[in-house]
């Protein structure tokens, strides 16, 4: 549904990104971690958990981290606007 939003808002008809033959495959929009732990570690933290395939664990560190940075915490050499 949200893809033939997206083409409609965009002028292209469904029937001709089928005729493309496109290949590949969808991916989820948002993906969740499950069985998700954290740790204490020396080092920081240590994260553990699943995700489908398709997702990305560097994606789900990369959100960790950027709220670890806006929070300001002193384990970070900066913080984020």
């Amino acid at each position: 549904r949200l893809e033939r939003e997206v083409w409609e808002k965009a002028g292209i008809p469904e029937t001709r990104l089928r005729q493309a033959r496109l290949r590949g495959s969808r991916r989820p929009a948002q993906s969740f971690p499950q069985n998700l732990t954290i740790e204490p570690h020396p080092e920081g933290l240590l994260l553990t958990f699943s995700l489908r395939k398709g997702a990305y664990a560097t994606t789900v560190l990369r959100e960790f981290c950027k709220e670890a940075l806006r929070a300001g915490d002193p384990g970070f050499p900066e913080a984020l606007p």
